[in-house]
């Protein structure tokens, strides 16, 4: 039973793990929306152009985040 139980609690720690990588990949792809609609507050080309482009690169580490979650 012991054996049972300790490969029972590291597929529980691999599941946690994995949870944890969606979470981290949750937090990128909501700070891509938040800077996306901030964007659409500024009237000046520069500041649209830069919060885009941040909200840009949070998408892809968050899209990057979401297929090391599914690989993982």
């Amino acid at each position: 039973m012991s054996e049972e139980a300790d490969a029972a609690y590291q597929d529980a720690v691999a599941a946690d793990d994995k949870g944890d990588r969606f979470d981290l990949a949750t937090v990128f792809l909501a700070l891509s929306l938040f800077f996306g609609g901030i964007a659409t507050v500024f009237r000046r080309h520069l500041p649209q152009v830069a919060t885009l482009a941040i909200g840009g690169a949070g998408l892809l580490i968050g899209g990057g985040a979401v297929v090391w979650a599914h690989l993982g």
